[in-house]
């Protein structure tokens, strides 16, 4: 794909998937408030709802690639699962909302450090893998009925989101692969990677290529388990997310102290106002 096609910044991934995330919130809060909307206007709702996780999670993958202190990276997230259960916790005891959202940063928080424990193998921090061991044992006891576990301490999309991380890491570790193997140059860094036009461009196509195949072995499991709910099976549409992945320049947009802020503090403030909102329109 040529570069004049590649317009959206890292912000500019951010900025969608922020909004599409808000339509969807709206959507699915207002069946928990049992609020009246258009059957069809809800599905595409959700529908659309689909593409923020992969973009997140895409842009994640990113941080990790870039991140000078990963150490200071993990602390943020542990600090925004801390602050999402507390909403999440009010979400359920204090609106009384029946099936609250859970921890999406449990979700992000174990992605993280699982690429990073791939990407840099050598360092051997085997504890980097505990976060998905912890998501992995609570979604097999919560999904086989075995232990009751409140929604603030559950990943949000579980199994789901781990393989969309991995999907991403291996299209990172097949374009490093082809671009040591044809240039010679081995131990390229990131910064000297992100300027091989070659290798972000088989980065991107690649990314969407396992985007694709996630969602084809997430459809393989929808049609096999028993297990799997309705928004389970609705993420086989996040496959959209691989359009706005594929017109993705490589650079990080518009960078500010605030912005950074504002992009951790968006996630429950945003979710604790909609369901605020729209608890009083309910009462």
């Amino acid at each position: 794909m040529s570069r004049r096609f590649q317009i959206l910044s890292s912000l500019g991934l951010r900025i969608i998937a922020m909004v599409i995330m808000v339509i969807d919130h709206i959507a699915a809060l207002m069946i928990d408030f049992n609020l009246p909307i258009n059957s069809d206007v809800y599905l595409l709702m959700r529908i659309l709802g689909r593409i923020a996780l992969p973009l997140f999670i895409f842009l994640a993958f990113e941080a990790v690639r870039y991140t000078r202190d990963i150490n200071k990276y993990v602390r943020r997230m542990a600090l925004m699962v801390m602050i999402m259960a507390v909403v999440i916790a009010m979400m359920e005891f204090v609106l009384h909302i029946s099936f609250p959202p859970k921890n999406i940063f449990i979700d992000l928080i174990s992605g993280v450090m699982l690429v990073y424990f791939f990407l840099h193998p050598k360092k051997k921090n085997w504890y980097y893998l505990l976060p998905t061991v912890y998501v992995i044992i609570t979604t097999i006891l919560v999904y086989g009925n075995i232990l009751y576990i409140p929604a603030f301490m559950l990943a949000d999309y579980s199994w789901f989101s781990l393989l969309l991380f991995v999907g991403f890491y291996l299209a990172h570790l097949i374009a490093k692969l082809f671009i040591t193997r044809s240039t010679g140059i081995k131990d390229l860094n990131e910064p000297a990677l992100a300027h091989i036009e070659q290798f972000h461009t088989l980065y991107i196509y690649l990314s969407s290529v396992l985007l694709l195949s996630v969602n084809l072995i997430w459809y393989i499991l929808d049609i096999t388990l028993p297990v799997m709910t309705w928004n389970m099976r609705l993420q086989s549409y996040s496959l959209l997310a691989a359009i706005f992945i594929l017109i993705y320049n490589g650079r990080p947009g518009y960078r500010a102290r605030w912005l950074q802020v504002f992009n951790y503090a968006f996630y429950p403030l945003h979710l604790g106002l909609i369901a605020l909102v729209l608890y009083l329109i309910s009462i």
